[in-house]
C-alpha cells in the first residue's frame, strides 16, 4: 500500500509541475517577457560579445552570469533561462520540503501560484533567484 502512495504522490508532484509550467508558459507567450528582462539580458549579451566596458552596479550579478550561460541558445536565449530557473526553484522547493517536513504539496501550492510566478520569472527574473537560496538556506 505504501508503494501506491508513493506513486500517488509522485504523479501529483508531476502534475502540479506541469500545470505550473504551463501557467508560466502561456504568461510568457501572452505578454512576453518584460522589457527589464530583455534590456537585462542584451546588455549581458552586448557586454559579453564587444570590448565595451559598460556594466550595471546595481545588477545582480548572479542572473547576469545566468544569463551568460544562455548564449548559446542565440534563437530564444530567455525561453531555456526561465525553463532552467523553474526547474531550480521547483528542485529548491523539494528539497526544503523534505528537509522541513512540510507537505511537499503545500509548499508547491504556495510558491507556485499566479504572483509568484509573474512577478519572479517574467517580471525581472532575480527574484526567483532569491527565493530559489532563501529555500536553500532555510532548509539547512
Amino acid at each position: 500500500m505504501a508503494t501506491v502512495y508513493a506513486r500517488i504522490e509522485i504523479a501529483e508532484i508531476v502534475a502540479i509541475l506541469l500545470l505550473a509550467a504551463l501557467l508560466l508558459y502561456l504568461i510568457y507567450a501572452i505578454n512576453g517577457p518584460s522589457w527589464d528582462l530583455i534590456a537585462h539580458y542584451l546588455i549581458t549579451y552586448i557586454t559579453t560579445q564587444s570590448d565595451s566596458s559598460y556594466y550595471e552596479n546595481f545588477r545582480a550579478p548572479l542572473s547576469a552570469f545566468v544569463m551568460m550561460l544562455m548564449i548559446p541558445f542565440e534563437q530564444d536565449p530567455i525561453t531555456p533561462y526561465l525553463a532552467l530557473l523553474f526547474t531550480a526553484l521547483a528542485a529548491a522547493v523539494w528539497y526544503a520540503s523534505k528537509s522541513i517536513k512540510i507537505d511537499m504539496l503545500v509548499l508547491f501550492a504556495i510558491v507556485f501560484n499566479q504572483y509568484t510566478m509573474y512577478y519572479t520569472f517574467i517580471f525581472n527574473s532575480t527574484e526567483v533567484l532569491s527565493m530559489i537560496f532563501a529555500l536553500l538556506g532555510i532548509s539547512l
